[in-house]
């Protein structure tokens, strides 16, 4: 019979099994990945809030404002070469615009945080994926506007 103190070897084994087991899972999927996670998702969706709210509100502005100056709602956007010459000048398809281009922003941003938090967390794969949407998405206006379009 043993004594108090010491354990049997079935029970030392099965020790050293757990032990392993845990390891292995936390190798896998360790708990500083999923509080990472957590802090992810909540900046995610945080951007895609502000950058809803804000688009929404600029296009209700721009809307009000083309109809308060002639009646009418805002029919088409302009270039956004001109949104700052013609905010300035109080325009509401100016303020339609940068509504849709906020709009637009926000996915980009999201990716890019997405890009950053992979770096952050040691996956650089998954952060280079995110970067090649990224150029991907960059260089299609790119493209537009070195061929005139």
């Amino acid at each position: 019979m043993p004594s108090t103190g010491q354990a049997t070897p079935k029970l030392k084994y099965e020790v050293m099994v757990r032990a392993v087991t845990r390891l292995r899972r936390e190798r896998e999927e360790p708990a500083a990945t999923l509080a990472g996670e957590t802090a992810i998702v909540t900046l995610l969706a945080r951007i895609f809030q502000v950058m809803l709210g804000l688009g929404l509100l600029l296009v209700v502005a721009g809307s009000l404002l083309e109809i308060a100056s002639d009646g009418r709602l805002p029919e088409q956007t302009i270039p956004a070469s001109e949104v700052p010459r013609l905010l300035l000048e109080g325009d509401g398809n100016a303020l339609l615009t940068l509504g849709i281009l906020v709009f637009l922003a926000g996915p980009v941003l999201g990716v890019l945080a997405l890009a950053i938090s992979y770096f952050r967390s040691g996956d650089r794969r998954s952060g280079l994926l995110a970067l090649l949407v990224l150029v991907i998405v960059g260089s299609v206006p790119l493209i537009r506007l070195l061929r005139g379009g």
